[in-house]
């Protein structure tokens, strides 16, 4: 088994398609990562982390299943498509268990039949709790609310991260978790406001928190909301305040992952969309999930197809190893494709290519290799669903073992 070190990105599952936001020109500090406050199980040998065997010989082929909306009658044909294509991976859809009550049962079904197929199988779960939650928003520089929550809410960790993760899926017979980290329902927010960034959080909460925790002053000083990045700069408080809310998102995923593990030591965990230079949240979690534990995953959305220059697998880094050294993170690379924007003539190579310069690839979405309807903006991009079923076969017959 190779060494695996690595770090950082940024991922995505929008039926629609993806987005991102631009660097905060006022903030670009990297924090080191503080020590887990509670040691996380360990899985190395001579002192590094290493990837599962299949991982090491086959790397990551995966379909992303898609809800089925509770017709389990249409989960074996999914199955079959995947074991058809030669995937060895099943990325299993749903939401959150507040949301849908009978989600356990559908995901049992999936992984029952996954397991008997011999695939892997990666849990998706949202980190945006659903519409209603009772969870404090996250507050912009402006004093705005947000339609996502506080990332330092113990409602967000406690209820449904840690209550469905460690609680739920955490005992079932799952390779992994694919914890999706896009802020959904913000489509029609400026680019700004669509996700974490150093222009988050300055909730009452955060902000109180932080000046009671690190600071000697007393009382509470009374600042609004919409002025309150402008008094820690001009008091010299800004960098530390960032480290500070760094530091508390690290140590409550490192509180979600040990839980996760006291049930499952081998569990891994995979974070979507790609890496983000200002997504400090999306960073934090990432480096506490992959620290003392399994590589995490970046079910990455780089080459999803919405860029032309560089096309598909070229967008991959050339050089992994720094890109996750960037953020201090263990991390493997896995290439998600559009199966609405590469053709039947160009999935074979692009996914040949994402094996030989990264852990894998997964592919978005196989209903529309099985279904007989699908939306009109998810048509595939040219060939017939055979023609897709034929190309990544042979690609994947190819390659039977991961390019080393």
């Amino acid at each position: 088994m190779k060494n695996i070190t690595i770090s950082n990105l940024f991922i995505m599952v929008c039926l629609a398609g993806c987005s991102g936001t631009k660097a905060d020109a006022d903030h670009t500090m990297i924090v080191e990562p503080p020590s887990a406050m509670t040691p996380a199980v360990s899985l190395s040998m001579n002192g590094y982390t290493v990837l599962p065997e299949w991982i090491e010989n086959e790397g990551i082929r995966a379909g992303f299943m898609s809800s089925t909306t509770g017709d389990l009658s249409k989960i074996p044909r999914y199955v079959e498509a995947v074991k058809t294509m030669g995937l060895n991976t099943a990325i299993v859809y749903g939401c959150s268990f507040a949301e849908t009550p009978n989600h356990l049962k559908y995901y049992r079904e999936w992984i029952r039949l996954c397991n008997q197929a011999g695939l892997h199988v990666f849990a998706f779960y949202p980190w945006q709790p659903p519409v209603g939650n009772s969870c404090r928003p996250v507050i912009f520089t402006d004093g705005t609310e947000g339609l996502f929550p506080c990332p330092l809410d113990n409602q967000l960790w406690q209820k449904y991260l840690e209550a469905d993760i460690a609680g739920k899926l955490a005992h079932e017979s799952i390779d992994g978790i694919f914890l999706d980290m896009e802020m959904y329902r913000t489509e029609k927010e400026p680019e700004s406001r669509r996700q974490y960034s150093f222009e988050t959080c300055f909730c009452d909460s955060c902000f109180s928190r932080y000046i009671l925790n690190r600071t000697q002053i007393q009382p509470l000083p009374i600042v609004g909301k919409g002025q309150r990045k402008s008094w820690l700069r001009q008091n010299g408080f800004l960098s530390d305040y960032t480290a500070y809310q760094i530091e508390q998102v690290e140590s409550k995923t490192e509180q979600l992952k040990n839980k996760v593990h006291a049930v499952n030591p081998k569990l891994m965990f995979g974070v979507y969309p790609a890496l983000h230079e200002t997504n400090w949240v999306r960073t934090a979690v990432m480096r506490a999930l992959s620290r003392k534990s399994y590589p995490v995953i970046s079910f990455s959305t780089d080459t999803f197809g919405y860029y032309d220059s560089p096309w598909g697998a070229e967008r991959i880094p050339s050089d992994l190893t720094t890109y996750f050294e960037k953020n201090s993170i263990n991390g493997i690379y896995v290439a998600g494709y559009l199966l609405r924007r590469y053709t039947s003539a160009e999935i074979g190579i692009q996914i040949t290519q994402s094996l030989k310069r990264s852990q894998g690839y997964w592919l978005f979405r196989i209903p529309q290799l099985v279904d007989d309807s699908v939306p009109e903006f998810e048509k595939l991009a040219g060939g017939t669903r055979g023609d897709y079923l034929k190309a990544i076969r042979e690609a994947n017959a190819a390659l039977k073992k991961k390019p080393k």
